[in-house]
């Protein structure tokens, strides 16, 4: 997706500790390396796991979630 459209990525690292006091430990502190997504250098966010639970037909269908 890079390739084809400019992606801007914000620090949300400072919004962690925030977002575990409202939500739990659910949230944490996560970087994005330089070199993916055309990153020239790292990028602080939040990450949290999901888990996928599905049946025998699930069919794998890539996907993509965009905001402007």
């Amino acid at each position: 997706m890079a390739r084809e459209l400019p992606l801007r990525f914000l620090p949300l690292d400072a919004h962690v500790g925030a977002l575990r006091e409202r939500y739990g430990p659910v949230y944490t502190a996560a970087t994005l390396p330089a070199g993916v997504y055309g990153l020239t250098e790292p990028v602080g966010t939040s990450g949290s796991a999901t888990t996928s639970w599905h049946g025998p037909t699930y069919r794998r269908a890539p996907y993509v979630t965009c905001s402007r």
